[in-house]
């Protein structure tokens, strides 16, 4: 098994595990972000802009 070197923030250890989930976390945010985006751009479309 591999040592893990995590990362130190102030007085704490954060573990790689906490880390990939953390990123992981944000990435699920970042997706979620551009979906609402994508919708909030299709709505502020003008009502004749399909005709």
């Amino acid at each position: 098994m591999r040592e893990t070197k995590g990362m130190v923030v102030g007085d704490q250890r954060i573990s790689d595990a906490e880390l990939l989930n953390a990123a992981q976390l944000i990435e699920i945010e970042r997706r979620k972000i551009a979906e609402y985006q994508r919708y909030a751009a299709l709505y502020a479309l003008p009502a004749d802009a399909g005709t």
